[in-house]
């Protein structure tokens, strides 16, 4: 039974770690790994296999048993906890978790009255508690005696390197009275689980390293250590497509000499090569604002990370597949260098501390820039960085923002964990340009036997911010249809010529509501069947009086205009 709830306890560490944690070697234990294999079914970089652990044990003295492991796997070696449903305790503690919380496997060897027996198991991704990102339990069913039941939580964070580890402690000693002694454990997770790809390979192809250390009962304070690895392979056919996209400024804060908010948001299809360095270059309209700089943290503490909230200068959120919720924190300005360091803290499931250097502008096309490197071989799918506005704002414009040919353009150049480099140029929209031409437009009603059919057309302002939000209230005395449940009578939006889905456009009585994703577009057409008059209004039409439309167009400048619109309706005789 010892032996069955070691293997468990190397199980859970697989299944939720990647990293390298250096575990403290001892002169000579009571317990030792006679043997360690890490086994992926494939050592294709990012790719998703049956990864098969073993560790063997021997012993100084016949009495003597195993009685703590830990496994840390190596950073990159994941398993996704949403690939599976989660087991409660209730029905773990039971042996009646669902097929799709099953997420492995597990074979132990033990020494029961000097005979070796092998024991079969599985491993069940189970419900977290509390903090923990994910929890791992094992169900070891021996021939002999009652079932094992093992759990543990998994940890993750800088003090393993950013790889997923693992810790069983107190193994059982016996099984139904009868003294064992675990020999070997081996324990298989699937790649993939009931929901998806579960383990997934590190996206870095250099030796990815495992680290055991094991305790006897005899010796608790000393610690056996052992090490196993593999090399991932194929790096060159792992996809890497980083996207950057963001805005600048805000209302009031985008003339000459304002200090306009920026945010730069790095996007990445999961599946690809993690992020491993990133550096984006400011626009050049932006320079250093010299009263944003002496909020910097003085160079002590942000050595020792405990800067003060006078020296955050904006916010960062991550998001991550394997994360149930982003990662946020701030971005923190340092001192004793100029221009200063930066350091973004994260938590959340993981804490990830962020470090990044600043530098002056190499070509007159280009401001300030902000690198981070070293970062963890962890998949982030949406890294968002904003550095905040208005007093006190570490960015200062030295041009009007909202000139036409203002210089927005962001560079950034990206490194995937397989090496390769992607570089991008974006032209960041400017938010918060007021005056001048604002967004328009039109509607036109036709009616044919008593049913009304819009058509409203609308644009953005030339040289403005894009649409992002078109609102449409029809007036009183004319609403949807009794059928306007069925999906040829709901109203349609185009936006920039393609069509909104569904779930974008909300009907509430007589308004459209109207939501464009991403950056909005120039221009955006509601169509909307199946209108009827009211009585009053339905006596009216013969004499095409003038009805009122209440447009609002929001663009991205967060700015909302208001249309009200009189409309004469075309009431056709047949």
């Amino acid at each position: 039974m010892t032996h069955d709830r070691r293997r468990l306890t190397l199980a859970c560490a697989l299944w939720c770690l990647a990293g390298l944690l250096a575990l403290p070697a001892a002169a000579r234990a009571a317990v030792s790994i006679s043997d360690a294999q890490l086994n992926p079914s494939t050592t294709q970089a990012a790719g998703h296999p049956n990864v098969t652990i073993v560790t063997a044990f021997g012993y100084s003295g016949a009495g003597d048993d195993v009685k703590s492991v830990r496994v840390v796997l190596p950073q990159g070696l994941l398993g996704d906890p949403n690939a599976a449903s989660r087991c409660d305790q209730m029905s773990f503690a039971g042996d009646a978790c669902p097929t799709d919380s099953r997420v492995g496997s597990t074979q132990v060897t033990a020494t029961v009255l000097g005979v070796p027996t092998n024991s079969a198991g599985d491993v069940y991704n189970l419900q977290p508690t509390g903090a923990e990102p994910a929890r791992l339990g094992v169900v070891v069913r021996p021939a002999v005696g009652g079932k094992i039941f093992l759990q543990s939580p998994v940890t993750l964070g800088a003090e393993t390197n950013y790889g997923l580890a693992t810790t069983f402690d107190d193994l059982p000693r016996s099984s139904g009275g009868v003294d064992t002694q675990i020999q070997r454990m081996s324990l298989t997770l699937n790649g993939r689980a009931a929901r998806g790809a579960f383990t997934t390979n590190p996206t870095r192809c250099a030796p990815a390293v495992m680290q055991v250390g094991a305790t006897s009962y005899d010796s608790p304070g000393q610690t056996a250590t052992t090490t196993a690895r593999f090399t991932p392979t194929g790096c060159d056919a792992v996809p890497f497509s980083p996207q950057l996209s963001g805005f600048v400024g805000a209302r009031g804060q985008t003339a000459n000499g304002g200090n306009p908010p920026l945010r730069t948001i790095v996007t990445l299809p999961a599946g690809g090569a993690n992020l491993a360095k990133v550096a984006v270059a400011l626009p050049s309209d932006l320079a250093p604002d010299l009263n944003g700089i002496q909020r910097a943290c003085p160079a002590d503490q942000f050595a020792a990370g405990t800067c003060p909230p006078t020296s955050y200068i904006g916010t960062a959120v991550a998001g991550s597949p394997l994360a149930p919720a982003p990662l946020t924190g701030p971005v923190i300005l340092g001192s004793g260098a100029f221009p200063p360091p930066l350091a973004v803290p994260l938590t959340g499931a993981v804490a990830l501390t962020l470090h990044g250097t600043t530098a002056l502008p190499t070509s007159p096309n280009q401001g300030i820039s902000n690198s981070f490197e070293g970062l963890p071989d962890l998949p982030v799918t949406r890294f968002e960085l904003t550095l905040t506005g208005g007093r006190g704002s570490l960015l200062k414009a030295v041009n009007d923002l909202c000139r036409p040919n203002a210089r927005t353009t962001v560079s950034a150049s990206f490194t995937g964990q397989t090496g390769r480099t992607v570089t991008q140029q974006v032209r960041l929209p400017v938010v918060g340009c007021v005056g001048g031409a604002r967004p328009g437009g039109g509607v036109s009603l036709r009616f044919v036997r008593g049913v009304g059919s819009l058509v409203g057309r609308f644009a953005a302002a030339p040289r403005g911010p894009a649409l992002t939000r078109v609102r449409l209230t029809l007036p009183a005395g004319l609403a949807p249809g009794a059928g306007v449940a069925a999906t040829s009578l709901l109203p349609t939006v185009y936006a920039g010529g393609r069509r909104l889905r569904a779930s974008a456009v909300r009907v509430r009585g007589r308004t459209v509501d109207a939501l464009i994703p991403r950056r909005g577009v120039r221009s955006a057409v509601i169509r909307w069947p199946g209108l009827r008059p009211s009585r009053s209004l339905a006596r009216r039409l013969a004499s095409r009086p003038r009805l009122a439309f209440l447009v609002r167009l929001t663009d991205a400048g967060r700015r909302t205009t208001t249309l009200r619109l009189r409309v004469r309706p075309i009431v056709a005789r047949r």
